[in-house]
């Protein structure tokens, strides 16, 4: 079975608005218990040319995210990464790391 691009692009953002509530519903859950989630952010711009042929070249946005909750002497960590590559207009969206431990 094959997809289209439009089908993987619904199933990118798909994830990714999963990714974010299920954040959300982690934090507003287990911050009744403790107060406060960790979450820091990375957002990077990277340029890419290429050394063979100077007329290619990428253009990405990265966010890497994490979110960090401690409770009742337990941790849930999730990492998601999210690229964005304005060359060839595609988003991607990977879940580098998730625990709960």
């Amino acid at each position: 079975m094959t997809t289209t691009g439009k089908d993987t692009k619904r199933n990118r953002a798909i994830i990714l608005l999963l990714t974010i509530l299920l954040t959300l519903l982690f934090n507003i859950v287990f911050t009744i218990d403790t107060g406060a989630a960790y979450i820091s952010n990375n957002l990077k711009n990277r340029y890419v040319l290429g050394i063979e042929n100077a007329a290619t070249y990428d253009a990405l946005t990265i966010l890497d995210m994490k979110v960090e909750e401690r409770f009742n002497n337990s941790i849930l960590y999730i990492n998601p990464y999210f690229t964005y590559n304005y060359q060839v207009q595609k988003f991607d969206a990977e879940l580098n790391e998730a625990y709960l431990d």
